[in-house]
């Protein structure tokens, strides 16, 4: 799965499919989102389900963590969407 179209029947399938406790794991964010707006909206969907995101090459981005909830949250509010 890539984040090249914005038509990504296999992501929404996941993001559906999401249960408390899971964790969502991706290579790098832009392989998951090609705008800061679509990574929001979609790591939103995650944390809403109860579960967890996580990037391998950007440890900052993760969930999971104090740390990476913060960051997210900073970075959110710099554009002005919340996502925690």
């Amino acid at each position: 799965m890539t984040g090249a179209h914005s038509d990504r029947r296999e992501l929404l399938k996941l993001l559906k499919a999401l249960a408390p406790g899971d964790v969502v794991t991706v290579t790098r964010i832009d392989r998951l989102a090609r705008s800061t707006f679509d990574l929001f909206g979609i790591v939103k969907r995650i944390v809403d389900a109860k579960a967890q995101f996580r990037s391998l090459a950007e440890p900052w981005a993760d969930t999971g963590t104090s740390t990476g909830r913060l960051m997210l949250a900073v970075l959110a509010r710099t554009n002005e969407r919340p996502i925690l």
